[in-house]
Order: C-alpha cells, then sequence, then structure tokens
C-alpha cells in the first residue's frame, strides 16, 4: 500500500492545525504530524485528489500546500505514539494514552485515544475547560457535553462525580471515538449521541452543567439553545474562542439571562463560566 505525505505550512499554527486536521480527515487522510508551522497529512495514493485539496484549502489565507511525496510502509502505530506526549494539569488531573505508564499523585486519570478526534489536553481550549471544571464550584449530577470529540470532558465530569451524562458530537469518527475512550475509562454510563443541535434526544432534559469547546461562529448561534437546557442556576462553560471575541460571546450570553462567573486565558484563547439566573 502506497501513502502520500502532504505538507502544509500553517500561519498561524493554531487554529489552522486543528480545522485543518478535522477538515481532511472527512476526505480521507488518516494519519498526521504537527511540526509547528509545518502539518503533515496522510493518504493512500490512490484516494488522493489535488483538485478536492486545493478546493478545501482555498477558503484558509493562512494555509500553504508545499506538495505531496510519496512513501510506503508507514507504520502509524509508530508515529503517532511518538507525537502524543501525557499531559498534566497540575495535581488535578493526568492525561495519558493506553500505551503510556500510569502516573500517581493526580486526583484524576484520563486515558484518552484521540485517532481525529479533537480534545487530548494538548490545546488550550480544553485546558481552559479543565480548569474550569476544576475551580467552579458546580452541582455533580446532570451534565451535557456539546461537541464533546474524544469525550475528554464528559469523562472527566463522570469521574468528579456526576450522574447522568450526555456527549453529543456532529462527526461519526468522534461519536465512534469518545465510545471507546468512554469504555477505556470504565464510564459506561455516558449516553453517546451523534448529531448537532437541536436533538431530540435532550428534549426536554435539564442539566446542572453544560459544556461546549466549539468555536465562536458556533457558539454565539447556540448559546440561547444552552441556555434552554440549563436548570435555574446552572453553570455553562465555554472555550473556542479568542479573548477579543470575549465581548460578543458575554453579549449573547447576557441575552439569555447568563452572567460571567469565571474566566481563564492561555495563548490567547478564553474559557469562561456563566451562571443562569
Amino acid at each position: 500500500m502506497v501513502f502520500l505525505e502532504c505538507t502544509f505550512r500553517l500561519s498561524p499554527f493554531e487554529p489552522f492545525n486543528e480545522i485543518l486536521i478535522a477538515q481532511l480527515a472527512e476526505i480521507g487522510y488518516d494519519s498526521f504530524q504537527e511540526e509547528d508551522p509545518l502539518l503533515k497529512a496522510y493518504i493512500e495514493k490512490d484516494e488522493f485528489s489535488e483538485e478536492q485539496l486545493n478546493s478545501l484549502i482555498s477558503d484558509y489565507e493562512g494555509v500553504e500546500f508545499e506538495g505531496a511525496e510519496e512513501m510506503e510502509q508507514i507504520n502509524w502505530n509508530e508515529e503517532w505514539e511518538k507525537n502524543f506526549q501525557p499531559l498534566s494539569i497540575d495535581t488535578f488531573c493526568h492525561i495519558r494514552a493506553p500505551f503510556h505508564p500510569k502516573k500517581e499523585g493526580f486526583e484524576h486519570e484520563l486515558i484518552i485515544e484521540p485517532k481525529m478526534s479533537f480534545g487530548t489536553g494538548h490545546h488550550a481550549t480544553t485546558r481552559g475547560m479543565i480548569r474550569l471544571m476544576r475551580d467552579v464550584d458546580w452541582s455533580v449530577n446532570a451534565v451535557a457535553d456539546l461537541g464533546s470529540g474524544t469525550g475528554i470532558l464528559a469523562i472527566l465530569a463522570s469521574k468528579m462525580g456526576a450522574i447522568s451524562i450526555y456527549a453529543t458530537d456532529i462527526e461519526e469518527w468522534a461519536y465512534e471515538n469518545m465510545q471507546e475512550n468512554f469504555e477505556r475509562n470504565a464510564c459506561p454510563s455516558i449516553i453517546s449521541i451523534q448529531g448537532s443541535l437541536p436533538l431530540e434526544e435532550l428534549n426536554n432534559k435539564e442539566f446542572d452543567l453544560v459544556l461546549a469547546n466549539i468555536n465562536k461562529n458556533v457558539l454565539l448561534e447556540q448559546i440561547p439553545l444552552y441556555a434552554k437546557m440549563l436548570k435555574p442556576n446552572g453553570i455553562l462553560m465555554l472555550s473556542g474562542f479568542y479573548s477579543n471575541d470575549l465581548n460578543d460571546i458575554k453579549s449573547k450570553c447576557t441575552e439569555s439571562a447568563l452572567s460571567s462567573i469565571m474566566e481563564t486565558v492561555e495563548e490567547d484563547w478564553m474559557a469562561v463560566a456563566f451562571k443562569k439566573s
């Protein structure tokens, strides 16, 4: 089986790396290496279409395709393992892949195999959401994790004591990946749903905590739906937007009777918690 290694130069590297990986995965690319400012993506030679690729990246000024090189007999597991390192959030939680050894001294251990899904803790938005979950006082009962990706936040909610948890994602590969990670972390009670809001499965359900680490445009569109899902005094945690977008996010939340109670910023990425009045 012959593969092509396609190289892209990204400026800025983030968030284009995550966006491009997600879109390339949808058209047949099945492994990636991130070497800031370069992203390398791999696809079977017979499935490669330069026309399709050029059409995809034409929407992004900061993405430059540098070419494709033929490769043979790639050990994908080896390539992936050497590029995925364990991550710790203080002593609160330790995030590792199944092939990493267990590490003691943390309140929670999350075992995540990301495949093509977003959410390993290596991006500032995921870390921000984890810190909010640690620092904000929220009732550990009903939780909705929207745009769950690997399922990392739903898994953490389960380990922190949440009883009823729903995790959703629009992508089939993310839906399958999160289910594998739920099983890997002994969280079989988390209910997985493929699709986007509004979802029939969530009708007439209210939550103590709603999590949404997505992007600014989706958040602005869906914040009124998140607010309706919350119980009185429920908590909404948002990330996936830059600090200069914060006022837009807060304004939309104010329209839905949501007040900001805590925020954190890392690498200019915001994570903010709101409370429903």
